[in-house]
């Protein structure tokens, strides 16, 4: 726009009228030059001519432009013509050096608010596709629809310098979801009437600002291929909005219409994965949980039927041994069916935790305590800091986090050596390490080892069954508790696993 666009009207006249003065006098000073250097007074005209167009261009003003030629017609005869500092209008050539000086004016008056016009709207344009890449450039950071209804609402304000309010069709309501500038969310009923008309019939509704009615509404639906997604109104104060600004703010929105519908497509998409995981990770739960079943079972059908047949003539060590493996082979199943509890639980990927806030020494203890029921043998190392660590937990979900970490280690590294578990405090979390002297796991099995995917095929000291039941459980819990879960291999030792609680809720995820 013209640097004077922000000028009063009064201003803009004598401003006007300074430039249109300025270039008269200077002019008649430069023909008062040529004539006291040349003594001709033929170039009189053309000098005045100069000054009409140079008027004409700086003021873009039809009246302005006029009011320069019959100066430089009266200049002309007053100061120039015999005699001299009189006008006689008898003179002849008069009427037609005045009528030339008038089309002059009007051509390039004509000339000059059309190339104004036309740079105006190139600039425009040009303004108009640096915001339009500057959304998609904050657009592209964000993924959530308030975070799309804010910067909406931030740029119409920005641009509009007015009130405006984002309104969005939940269920059978149209509800207000955000506001910036003087607005308040709730609307008089003929505004509400004019919001639901908008929606109704997917198109701007405007009303000015008039005597009857001094505070003006604009509702501009976001409408993408008939989907309604809300619409951001605005709210008039001193005066209508042109058809130029209105032009301006149903781009933006139109606009931002894209972004709506990307997210509510992002969101189907998001749905669809989970589900497709949820199936997957069924899928995967029913094979090992039918591998895991079959194993243990099939040893208590052929130890329990060992004795049944053979009772009377087995030797007793014989026998107690079959026992012992019956029992072992039924903590098993027993320990199974609580990981499989859990999941259940949890849910499918929805899980609704009752949490409450629990000592982290007290759950790692009972933990170890249920452990040791199982594994005689076992010695677990704990360091943990002195001051009690209160966390907003599930006990019964972490104590079966713990206990299949303290099992894993267990089984799958050295049993003659220790288990450590260690437990630190930071700024925003707790975490809690679990970490054995086996073998640990190659890279490519340390990626899948939360998968929930079993390795019937995995040879060595960390083989063992139910490994990727367990350990997928494990993740399932802990991710349900907002926190993390990885692993890694230690050099020198074995497999570490390690999760982190947060201390508050949505603290750090």
């Amino acid at each position: 726009m013209e640097p004077e666009s922000s000028l009063t009207k009064r201003q803009k006249f004598f401003h006007h009228f300074f430039i249109a003065l300025g270039l008269f006098l200077i002019a008649t000073v430069t023909n008062y030059f040529i004539i006291a250097m040349y003594h001709k007074t033929i170039n009189v005209s053309g000098i005045y001519l100069l000054a009409v167009i140079l008027t004409s261009l700086l003021t873009g003003s039809y009246f302005w432009g006029m009011l320069s030629a019959l100066g430089g017609v009266v200049g002309t005869n007053f100061c120039f013509t015999y005699p001299y500092f009189a006008i006689d209008f008898s003179l002849s050539g008069y009427p037609l050096t005045f009528f030339i000086m008038a089309l002059v004016a009007i051509g390039t008056c004509a000339l000059t608010v059309n190339i104004r016009k036309q740079r105006d709207a190139a600039h425009r344009r040009e303004k108009m596709a640096n915001i339009l890449n500057e959304m998609d450039q904050r657009l592209l950071q964000i993924d959530e629809k308030k975070q799309i209804v804010a910067l909406l609402l931030e740029y119409l304000h920005i641009q509009l310098a007015l009130p405006v309010l984002y309104f969005e069709i939940k269920g059978e309501k149209i509800c207000c979801i955000g506001h910036l500038g003087d607005a308040q969310e709730e609307l008089t009923n003929n505004q509400y009437d004019i919001l639901c008309r908008s929606l109704k019939e997917q198109k701007i509704i405007d009303v000015g600002i008039t005597e009857d009615s001094p505070s003006g509404f604009l509702s501009i639906p976001v409408v993408r291929q008939n989907r309604v997604f809300g619409a951001a109104c605005i709210l008039l104060q001193k005066e209508s909005l042109s058809m130029e600004m209105r032009s301006y703010a149903q781009g933006l929105v139109n606009h931002f219409a894209i972004a709506f519908e990307r997210q509510e497509l992002s969101e189907a998409q998001q749905q669809i994965l989970m589900e497709k995981q949820a199936e997957q990770m069924r899928s995967y739960l029913l094979r090992a949980i039918s591998h895991d079943l079959r194993t243990p079972l099939t040893g208590i059908l052929g130890a329990s039927g060992a004795i049944l047949n053979n009772g009377e003539t087995m030797q007793p060590e014989l026998a107690r041994r079959l026992m012992l493996d019956i029992h072992e082979e039924a903590q098993w199943l027993l320990r199974m069916i609580e990981n499989v509890l859990s999941v259940t639980k949890i849910g499918n990927y929805n899980p609704e935790l009752k949490k409450t806030m629990e000592p982290v020494e007290e759950v790692i203890a009972d933990s170890i305590a249920r452990c040791k029921k199982y594994f005689s043998d076992l010695k677990v190392e704990v360091h943990m800091p002195d001051d009690v660590i209160m966390l907003p937990m599930d006990p019964i979900l972490i104590r079966q986090v713990v206990t299949n970490l303290i099992d894993n280690a267990y089984r799958h590294g050295n049993s003659q050596e220790k288990v450590e578990l260690d437990v630190s405090m930071c700024e925003q979390y707790v975490e809690i390490s679990v970490q054995d002297y086996g073998k640990g796991l190659p890279a490519e099995k340390l990626e899948r080892l939360f998968s929930g995917i079993h390795d019937h095929q995995q040879q060595g000291g960390d083989a063992g069954r139910g490994l990727g039941l367990g350990m997928s459980i494990c993740k399932t819990i802990v991710e349900a508790h907002k926190g993390k879960i990885f692993a890694e291999t230690v050099p020198g030792k074995g497999l570490r696993v390690t999760f982190q609680l947060p201390l508050e809720e949505d603290s750090f995820l």
